[in-house]
C-alpha cells in the first residue's frame, strides 16, 4: 500500500463512495460504529474554516425572514442564555488575560481564591462579586440550575441500597444522609422520591441564607451550617458532598474534611463525594476544561483518583471505592476513617 497521502479529489471520491455504501453490519458493532462516527466528525472539523461554524447559526429563508438552528433554539432556554452571558461577562475576559496572569505568577496555579485570575480581574472572590452584582449572580445561578438538570443522577450508578440503606442504624433518630452544602435540597428530594423515606433522617445543610430560601420539603430537615466549622450532626451514616470540593484548593478541602471527622462514627459513618473524576490519562475536553475553569475562578480543581486518595489520606481517611457513570464524567467517591 502506498504511503503517499491521497489528494483532495481522491479523498472526496473515497468518502462519497463510503457514505453511499455503508457496511450492512454497521449497527451490529456499536464500538466500531462510534469510532467511525468520531473519525467522520474529526474529518469534518479538520475541513472547517472558522467562518463555517458562524454560518450555521441562522439561515435565511426569505426577505428579512430567518429560521433558527438547534444552536440558536437552545439559546432560548434561560439557563443556556445565561451561560452565554456568564461566559461573555465573566469567563471570556479572564481567559483573554490568562497568558499574562500565568507569566506574572511564574506559571504556577493559584492556591487561594483571593489569588485566582477571577479575583485579580474583578477585584473580589467570585462569591463576593456576585453578592455585589446581584443581577450577575442571578444569571450565574440560573446557568448552574440548568447544569444540575442535565447531569446524571448519582443514584443511577451508585448502589445506595447496598452501601447506605442496608447499613444504617434502625433507631428512629438515625440519620441516613447529611447533604453538606446541598443548596436547595435537590439531591435529597431526588433520593426521597426514588427510594422512599423509611430509611433514616435526611438533613440539608447550607449557609443560613441559602437554607432560608429553600422550598419546604416535608421529608427533609434543614439546618444552617458553614462547612468550615465543626459538623454538628453526629454519627450519620453518610455525609454527602456534591460538587463542593472542586470549588476549593487543597488546603481549604483539608479544612472541610477536618471539620467532619469528629462527627463520624468509626466503622459506621462514611463520606460520599459526588464529583467529576479526571482520568489519569487522556482526559476528555469537557473535563480538562472544567479543571481550568475551576482554577481561574476559585483556585479549585477537578481531581484524579490518585489526587482524591492523597487528599483523603492527608486527613486520616481512606478511599474505599469509586463508582462512575457509564459513558459520563460523574463519579461517586466513598471514604471512611482509617482503621
Amino acid at each position: 500500500m502506498s504511503s503517499q497521502a491521497p489528494n483532495i479529489h481522491q479523498l472526496l471520491e473515497e468518502v462519497e463512495e463510503a457514505s453511499k455504501n455503508l457496511p450492512p453490519d454497521v449497527f451490529q458493532d456499536d464500538a466500531a460504529r462510534k469510532r467511525l462516527q468520531e473519525a467522520a466528525a474529526r474529518l469534518s472539523g479538520a475541513l472547517e474554516s472558522p467562518i463555517d461554524g458562524v454560518r450555521r447559526l441562522i439561515f435565511q429563508v426569505g426577505p428579512q425572514t430567518y429560521t433558527p438552528t438547534p444552536v440558536t433554539t437552545a439559546l432560548t432556554v434561560p439557563s443556556m442564555a445565561d451561560y452565554v452571558r456568564h461566559f461573555a461577562y465573566e469567563a471570556l475576559p479572564i481567559y483573554a488575560d490568562l497568558p499574562q496572569y500565568m507569566e506574572k505568577h511564574g506559571y504556577k496555579v493559584p492556591n487561594n481564591p483571593a489569588h485566582a485570575p477571577f479575583c485579580e480581574k474583578f477585584g473580589s472572590i467570585q462569591w463576593e462579586y456576585f453578592k455585589d452584582h446581584p443581577e450577575r449572580g442571578q444569571s450565574f445561578n440560573t446557568f448552574m440550575q440548568g447544569q444540575h438538570q442535565g447531569r446524571t443522577c448519582w443514584l443511577d450508578f451508585y448502589p445506595a441500597e447496598e452501601r447506605l440503606f442496608a447499613e444504617v442504624a434502625k433507631e428512629d433518630s438515625a440519620v441516613l444522609l447529611v447533604d453538606v452544602g446541598g443548596g436547595r435540597g435537590h439531591d435529597l428530594l431526588e433520593l426521597a422520591n426514588r427510594k422512599g423515606t423509611g430509611h433514616g433522617r435526611l438533613i440539608l445543610q447550607d449557609l443560613p441564607e441559602v437554607v432560608a430560601d429553600a422550598p419546604e420539603l416535608n421529608v427533609v430537615e434543614s439546618m444552617g451550617y458553614d462547612f468550615f466549622t465543626p459538623q454538628p450532626v453526629k454519627g450519620a451514616k453518610a455525609y454527602y458532598f456534591r460538587r463542593i470540593f472542586h470549588d476549593w484548593d487543597t488546603e481549604s478541602c483539608q479544612k472541610i474534611l477536618r471539620n467532619q471527622l469528629p462527627a463520624m462514627e468509626k466503622g459506621y459513618s462514611k463520606l460520599v463525594f459526588n464529583d467529576i473524576l479526571v482520568p489519569e490519562t487522556n482526559a476528555p475536553f469537557f473535563v480538562a476544561g472544567m479543571d481550568v475553569a475551576m482554577m481561574i475562578t476559585l483556585a479549585g480543581m477537578e481531581r484524579t483518583r490518585t489526587q482524591w486518595s492523597e487528599l483523603l489520606e492527608s486527613e486520616g481517611l481512606q478511599l474505599v471505592d469509586v463508582w462512575q457513570a457509564k459513558g459520563g464524567v460523574e463519579a461517586v467517591i466513598e471514604a471512611v476513617l482509617k482503621d
